[in-house]
């Protein structure tokens, strides 16, 4: 699945419209926001794969992660053998692979006993230097998207937020960033509008993007009108077939969760 497709369906199904403030008053909003959001959610779930803890400020975890708006971080603060030292590099090259980096490589030093390792997990690894201090970049068509260190027993890396934001954004297609609206509620008069307000809320709760009286590109509009509320029943118009239903007010969830 390419990574375009990726974010198409996770924020179809969850995304919102953010700004994220950062530190240095830059602020990431629209797109870029909603992209941050959706890569944390891969890195959280990644790295309890590995059982690394998350934090914020300083830690006495001895294998933590943090991030920010700027950079990913992750640290070991004791690692005296060579398969875990192989397994922090492979940490950030499979996370980038699950970021949706298809070419992502590893630059390392002439380490024979590091990059057999690498080998043997199909880490494709090129030699950057002859130095004999462990140390590697991350590298995505000829640019450096994060970069690992090992000094003492201590090893980790740092990626690139900002650059890897601007690199996937480059790869999603049209409008799979924007909102897409599920179901717009129509109701006019008062009794209408009180009526949608619950309906909205209802489907919200189910995790379905819906809006009242808006005009918006939606799968479905529930069309509400007086007459029809008080016999319990509501219409639902199919937006991209033009056919219309007429359900039970109570069905209303049922039949909305079982057709987007």
């Amino acid at each position: 699945m390419k990574i375009w497709e990726i974010v198409f369906y996770f924020l179809f199904k969850y995304g919102k419209i953010c700004n994220i403030e950062r530190t240095d008053k830059m602020i990431l909003n629209g797109r870029k926001a909603r992209l941050y959001n959706y890569l944390i959610e891969i890195l959280n779930q990644h790295m309890d794969n590995y059982n690394y803890e998350f934090v914020l400020g300083e830690s006495d975890s001895n294998k933590y992660y943090t991030n920010d708006l700027e950079n990913i971080e992750v640290h070991v603060k004791n690692s005296n053998d060579l398969v875990s030292d192989v397994e922090v590099i492979s940490i950030g090259y499979n996370l980038l692979k699950r970021f949706g980096l298809e070419e992502v490589e590893i630059h390392t030093n002439k380490n024979e006993e590091v990059n057999s390792l690498l080998e043997m997990l199909d880490i494709y690894y090129v030699y950057d230097s002859d130095e004999n201090t462990l140390g590697w970049t991350y590298v995505n068509e000829d640019e450096v998207v994060g970069v690992g260190y090992k000094k003492d027993s201590e090893i980790g890396f740092k990626i690139n937020i900002d650059l890897l934001l601007d690199i996937l954004i480059k790869d999603i297609k049209g409008n799979a960033l924007n909102i897409n609206i599920d179901v717009c509620v129509i109701g006019i008069s008062e009794e209408e509008s009180y009526n949608a307000l619950k309906i909205a809320q209802d489907l919200r709760m189910n995790n379905v993007n819906t809006v009242i009286n808006e005009k918006v590109d939606s799968k479905f509009n529930i069309l509400l009108d007086d007459e029809n509320l008080n016999k319990g029943i509501v219409v639902i118009k199919d937006n991209y077939t033009n056919e219309e239903v007429k359900i039970d007010e109570a069905d209303v969830i049922d039949y909305v969760l079982g057709n987007i």
